[in-house]
């Protein structure tokens, strides 16, 4: 796809594999956008995201847990008892 500049818009060179950069085309494509378009809709819903608070049952439990411990390796040790 060429690149399309548009007047007064900066612009960002990014480097992506060749079928995450398919990926993008064909979505946008179909959702008749651009791919810039496509990435400047998901900027404004990461922006949005970034502003709104966490919902009250997440923010309750968030934290809980202590930060050193390590979930992958227990719940590994679970199945390998499980299935034993």
């Amino acid at each position: 796809m060429p690149a399309i500049t548009i007047e007064g818009l900066p612009t960002l060179t990014i480097s992506l594999p060749t079928i995450d950069l398919e990926f993008l085309q064909q979505y946008a494509l179909l959702q008749n956008l651009t791919v810039s378009e496509l990435i400047a809709q998901w900027t404004q819903c990461l922006r949005v995201r970034e502003t709104q608070p966490l919902h009250p049952a997440l923010a309750a439990i968030t934290g809980i847990l202590p930060s050193h411990l390590e979930v992958k390796d227990d719940y590994y040790q679970h199945l390998l008892r499980k299935h034993q």
